[in-house]
């Protein structure tokens, strides 16, 4: 029945000739159990985005009961974005062996403060369960600005931790591997 009203309803959020925007917490429902069914990763667009959100109810936290009952299927979960909810979605990632989180477009938005905001993402995610991410769309020079900021945040904050001797730069290669695309890999299941 959700279905119907949402094929008849012929929605698209965006105005005409924009794709179609599903907004139905029962269709969300069905397809995240759809994806857990068969073992795919389940991604959740978190904190800022579209205009059409209510950012105080984008926290991941309101996520936590949903994340419990997915834990049995093991699939992963992926928290995109997450901004300004970075240090939240980290902590889920900490506390959930199938959550994984990102930046996403938080970086290009945040310019010179992608180091400061990349590091408070990573205070509590663990290093194995944390992704790069440019989340660019439209504009081609979004594309190279997130991954340009994206790469000078993950220097300095590797910098910072070898200047003080809290890993060898062995432990940087590994980390910067783990983050651009080992990480990835292992939560998506793609081929190495």
């Amino acid at each position: 029945a959700a279905a119907g009203r949402w094929l008849g309803a012929g929605e698209t959020g965006g105005g005409a000739g924009a794709p179609p925007r599903l907004a139905d917490e029962t269709l969300h429902r069905f397809f995240i159990w759809c994806g857990a069914d068969l073992g795919l990763p389940i991604q959740f667009h978190v904190g800022y985005g579209d205009r059409d959100i209510d950012l105080h109810r984008c926290n991941p936290l309101l996520l936590t009961d949903l994340l419990r009952a997915l834990d049995p299927a093991g699939v992963p979960v992926m928290l995109l974005h997450n901004y300004p909810y970075h240090r939240e979605a980290g902590y889920l990632a900490q506390v959930f062996p199938h959550v994984y989180a990102d930046l996403g477009l938080a970086t290009h938005n945040v310019g010179s403060r992608a180091p400061a905001v990349l590091a408070e993402a990573l205070e509590m995610a663990p290093l194995r369960k944390f992704l790069f991410s440019s989340d660019a769309f439209g504009l081609p020079e979004l594309y190279y600005l997130g991954t340009l900021l994206f790469r000078q945040a993950l220097s300095r904050f590797l910098q910072a931790r070898l200047v003080v001797d809290d890993m060898s730069y062995a432990d940087a290669e590994r980390v910067t591997r783990l983050i651009a695309t080992d990480n990835a890999r292992r939560a998506y299941r793609l081929p190495g």
